[in-house]
């Protein structure tokens, strides 16, 4: 078993591969894995994907190979591939608007000296200690 870093449009994956995998088992894994359709995929182990060294013999096992783990792939495909799940969700406009939490009513502010002495300092009474204890 070997571990292999598959790079594509959609970012970086990690890949366990056994050695009797088929480069067709591998398509499909990917398929399976990153929602690209074997037919679109282009798999080459050179980031300029020169043609001979694209994977195109479907019958070759991962074994013959000699991959050294961490080994990097690389995939292109034609176009924008989208997982199936975003293909069914709604559109955002169609999405409903989260709801508010009710925010709690709103209480004038204290008044102070409201003690009807007709003052406007704050007093004892008006933080609630009593100065008489």
């Amino acid at each position: 078993m070997v571990v292999i870093r598959l790079k594509s449009k959609q970012g970086m994956s990690r890949l366990e591969l056994d050695d009797e995998m088929t480069i067709a088992e591998l398509q499909q894994l990917i398929s399976d894995r990153c929602h690209v359709p074997v037919r679109k995929q282009r798999l080459s182990f050179a980031k300029e994907r020169p043609a001979k060294h694209e994977l195109t013999d479907t019958k070759i096992t991962i074994g013959m190979l000699d991959l050294q783990p961490g080994a990097f792939l690389f995939m292109d495909y034609d176009g924008n591939v989208a997982p199936p799940e975003a293909a069914l969700a709604p559109p955002p406009a169609a999405r409903p608007e989260p709801r508010a939490a009710p925010r709690p009513a709103a209480r004038p502010a204290p008044s102070y000296g409201g003690r009807g002495n007709g003052s406007n300092q704050m007093s004892m009474a008006d933080l609630g200690c009593d100065s008489g204890a």
